[in-house]
């Protein structure tokens, strides 16, 4: 897997380690296209190259920690690790900007777009994977989760969100990864 979406990826664990965290909120946007997927997927074997580098110079590690989910914040592991490049790292921002720009992108704008490919991935994964999976955690009885020990409520907590805001995966996103998710899958492994 490239070593800078690792990174952004880092933080998925966390979320079960951590409480929840809130899904973005919904406001009115461009769907995603499959030319959009297609532009994303061209950047990524740079961006892992670029990943290598951030690592091989000690700075990967700061980063995943950066741009770690925190609660009541969103799952935007594309556009945290963005942020975190501007603010902390400008010339290695720059550096992004570089490799995305001839794809069509500014750095926010693909952030925006990776983290809409991957909650889209990660929901049509689920949904192959185990399709009844988010259904069974819908129907469980969330008081049950006052009878755990509170590492694992914590845990559970965060598995809940998870499953709601991957379950919540814009349909129209979803429908324009699908075609793509072989290819998403050889550079995410």
């Amino acid at each position: 897997m490239p070593k800078i979406i690792a990174a952004a990826l880092a933080g998925l664990a966390a979320l079960f380690a951590a409480a929840a965290f809130a899904a973005a909120p919904d406001v009115a946007r461009a769907p995603l296209k499959g030319e959009a997927v297609e532009r994303f997927i061209a950047t990524m074997a740079e961006v892992e190259a670029f990943g290598d580098a951030l690592e091989a110079s000690g700075r990967l590690e700061a980063l995943k920690l950066q741009t770690q989910p925190r609660l009541g914040e969103p799952f935007a592991p594309f556009s945290n690790t963005v942020e975190a490049l501007a603010a902390n790292h400008p010339d290695e921002h720059a550096r992004l900007a570089g490799i995305v720009r001839p794809h069509g992108f500014t750095p926010a704008s693909w952030g925006e777009t990776g983290d809409r490919i991957i909650l889209a991935y990660l929901a049509e994964k689920m949904a192959q994977e185990d399709p009844e999976a988010m259904a069974q955690m819908a129907a469980m009885d969330r008081s049950m989760l006052d009878q755990l020990p509170p590492e694992m409520k914590t845990q559970m907590e965060a598995v809940f969100a998870m499953m709601e805001t991957v379950r919540d995966a814009d349909p129209a996103d979803r429908a324009a990864v699908r075609p793509y998710l072989g290819a998403l899958d050889d550079q995410l492994q």
